[in-house]
């Protein structure tokens, strides 16, 4: 039980940043984005980010549709979403 409450409060805790990555997600991939309008808390901010970038990855590849959100929210995270500590920001190493 206590692992699950320390993820919930690690989750909260980085709300901000998981919102503002998953937004970016979310218009790099969509054809025409649509960010998710503002929810009653920051967790739920970021809950509905990581829904809102799943959605138009999965309309994209549909192989990957078949995967859960949580699965491309760890993927995109490079498996750390829920980790002890987390980078303030993320560098991609691939891109111009």
């Amino acid at each position: 039980m206590e692992t699950v409450r320390g993820r919930l409060r690690r989750f909260a805790s980085r709300a901000e940043a998981v919102r503002r990555l998953f937004t970016v997600v979310l218009v790099d991939v969509g054809v025409d984005p649509a960010p998710p309008g503002p929810a009653r808390t920051p967790f739920a901010d970021a809950v509905a980010a990581v829904l809102g970038a799943w959605w138009p990855i999965a309309s994209r590849w549909p192989d990957i549709g078949k995967v859960s959100p949580w699965r491309v929210a760890c993927a995109v995270t490079g498996g750390i979403l829920l980790a002890a500590s987390w980078p303030v920001e993320t560098i991609n190493t691939s891109r111009p």
